[in-house]
């Protein structure tokens, strides 16, 4: 059975990257009027950069009372790759994978070892940047402050043998979700509860930037493609 891929939205971000730039000493006979080379190629440099995506990895593990289940995406500035496992850690198990290149979208059957190809779907590449947004609290906070929603406390726990501070949201529907924060304010669990108080779900976050693995955008070995 496929699942939700996400619960949540996708904000995209832009980094401002800065490059220093080594400036010649004008020289007294030099033209003045001589355009620049070098300030032209750092600006271009500079625009190249920002139109780069670091590789990046997020995992998003969902917990509710009849499931658990596990959502690993794969990007870098030009692919992406959804997996899509029943179970979490090291219990889950595989159960989709969706490629998207700028060529095809393929949607592998890992059970079947059948990969379907289908047209490119330019709007998953769009949005290609890292989900910092999900686990910014500073931006999750004022999300639910501007929807009239109430934060309350700030706590310290223990999960997973490690201190987190923990926020707890009033929603206007009086249900109420805490967010477990690391020590540079990145979120990374995320517990619901309904207005009585009940566990409706309970999701792990972690967002990985640097290299991916070797191959990842690419159809595995022993999948007919169809």
């Amino acid at each position: 059975m496929r699942f939700i891929k996400t619960i949540f939205y996708l904000f995209s971000l832009i980094f401002i990257l800065g490059l220093s730039c080594k400036k010649e000493i004008p020289q007294e006979n030099q033209d003045s009027d001589k355009p620049d080379v070098q300030m032209q190629a750092a600006e271009t440099a500079q625009i190249q950069v920002q139109n780069t995506i670091t590789p990046w990895t997020f995992e998003m593990a969902i917990l509710t009372k009849d499931n658990k289940n596990t959502v690993i995406t794969y990007a870098d500035s030009e692919n992406k790759r959804i997996d899509e496992y029943q179970g979490i850690s090291e219990r889950k198990k595989i159960e989709s994978i969706t490629i998207f290149t700028k060529e095809a979208t393929y949607k592998l059957n890992p059970r079947k070892k059948i990969a379907v190809k289908s047209p490119p779907e330019k709007n998953q590449l769009s949005e290609n940047r890292p989900p910092y947004a999900l686990i910014s609290w500073d931006i999750i906070a004022n999300e639910w402050t501007n929807s009239g929603a109430t934060v309350i406390g700030r706590k310290t726990k223990k999960w997973n043998g490690k201190d987190y501070i923990v926020y707890k949201i009033i929603t206007p529907e009086k249900s109420s979700i805490d967010y477990y924060l690391d020590e540079e304010r990145i979120i990374r669990r995320v517990i619901n509860y309904d207005q009585k108080g009940e566990l409706l779900s309970d999701t792990r976050l972690n967002l990985k930037i640097g290299p991916l693995p070797q191959g990842i955008f690419n159809i595995p070995d022993g999948y007919m493609v169809k």
